[in-house]
């Protein structure tokens, strides 16, 4: 298989890769460019031959070096399975993109009407302004029978300056982050 990977500068400052191939394959993501500028300079520490593949046993490596969480019992068969890679010689670059990308959606806040009706329920506002107290959501998931020590936990991890208040997007990753 053949591929040939175009990058292109858009104007609001995002690169955009296309990768196509003979067989008709086309993958068009677009990615801002200083994380564009990350994953390769990740992808080009684990390509140490510089053969244009990263080997399938440094994946985890690599994902964990920019950060995303990688469950220890996963084995590099297992994370090829996980992202649907068929492939024993290496992660092309526009897969491990892919991978990126798709753990980076993955852990995005969710700002859907739920998530910001229970913000504004707590005293959040309706605009997505203003912060809710850490006690009130700690008193509301016990409310439920949920488990408040995790989301003190969490609390910690990332109220750095102790402020005891969270915004609507820190709001948000609590139902990612904590699930």
């Amino acid at each position: 298989r053949t591929l040939l990977l175009i990058v292109t500068r858009a104007q609001n400052n995002t690169t955009k890769m296309t990768t196509l191939a003979h067989q008709g394959l086309v993958v068009d993501v677009s990615v801002p460019e200083s994380r564009m500028n990350r994953y390769w300079e990740v992808y080009a520490s684990h390509d140490a031959q510089r053969a244009g593949f990263m080997p399938v046993n440094a994946l985890a490596d690599a994902l964990i070096e920019l950060e995303y969480k990688v469950a220890p019992t996963k084995t590099p068969t297992d994370l090829l399975q996980d992202f649907n890679i068929s492939t024993s010689k290496g992660i092309e670059f526009t897969e491990f993109v892919r991978v990126c990308e798709e753990l980076l959606a993955a852990t995005q806040p969710s700002e859907d009407s739920d998530s910001l009706e229970a913000f504004v329920a707590m005293g959040g506002r309706a605009d997505k302004s203003g912060k809710v107290d850490v006690e009130t959501v700690a008193k509301t998931l016990a409310g439920f029978g949920l488990r408040v020590d995790v989301f003190q936990e969490w609390v910690k991890a990332v109220d750095k300056q102790r402020t005891g208040e969270i915004d609507f997007p820190t709001f948000c990753r609590l139902f990612c982050e904590t699930a």
